[in-house]
């Protein structure tokens, strides 16, 4: 079996407790996998373009964002899979009839959030997303 690609995901794999990782060791283990053919994709709930930023001195790795939404490689730029405005708006309306469900649709730029959505939810969501850690 030959191995042609290998993905991880970000929290609590690839990286360690306090979000970091070996970037030594990690160059390394890198120049060895290109020298075999061999991808190395990161897979992220984050945006593909803070995973772009995190991974910058790797311009030909590709990084899926956005729980699979997005896309990402420097040399092909940023392909995202968005729900249109009038799909948002209807997933939202239709989730609005449970009121214990708290939930904020992620794109490319925005967060939507339910009209009436705790604002302790609101204010916790905002500060995971400012810090570039996942909601998990």
């Amino acid at each position: 079996m030959t191995i042609k690609l290998v993905a991880t995901d970000m929290d609590g794999t690839f990286l360690n407790d306090r979000g970091e990782y070996d970037q030594k060791r990690f160059a390394k283990d890198y120049a060895a996998l290109r020298q075999r053919g061999i991808q190395f994709v990161i897979a992220s709930g984050h945006q593909a373009a803070e995973l772009a930023t995190t991974f910058s001195d790797y311009p030909d790795m590709w990084m899926i964002g956005g729980n699979g939404a997005e896309l990402w490689q420097r040399a092909a730029g940023l392909t995202a899979t968005t729900f249109s405005p009038t799909a948002t708006q209807q997933i939202l309306t239709a989730l609005s009839a449970y009121d214990d469900l708290q939930i904020a649709l992620c794109g490319t730029e925005t967060v939507h959030v339910l009209k009436y959505a705790d604002p302790q939810f609101v204010a916790k969501y905002a500060a995971i997303l400012l810090s570039g850690r996942d909601l998990r």
